[in-house]
């Protein structure tokens, strides 16, 4: 059974938020993460389940390469630099 780490739905809010994102899977953490790298402060971010309950924590992990235009190349070696930095600047093992 996985620990629920999100407050229980009576917990009252501790807004106001200066951001607030629907979805706590790869796509809404990472732009917590990256918000708040940048400086911003009191985000929250809501799921309707526990983090990565859905398509994210369900899906192997899986870096795709087969691009062909110079954007799509450009962005796909920067993805690969920031993930292969990532465990280390979290001090967690996102594999």
């Amino acid at each position: 059974m996985r620990q629920r780490i999100l407050p229980q739905p009576d917990t009252p809010l501790r807004g106001p938020y200066n951001a607030v994102i629907i979805g706590a899977g790869v796509h809404g953490l990472g732009l917590a993460y990256n918000l708040a790298k940048r400086g911003m402060d009191h985000i929250a971010v809501f799921d309707k389940s526990y983090i990565g309950s859905g398509a994210s924590g369900r899906n192997t992990t899986l870096i795709r390469s087969a691009f062909t235009t110079p954007e799509w190349i450009n962005f796909f070696q920067e993805s690969v630099r920031l993930w292969e930095g990532l465990s280390e600047e979290l001090g967690f093992n996102v594999m």
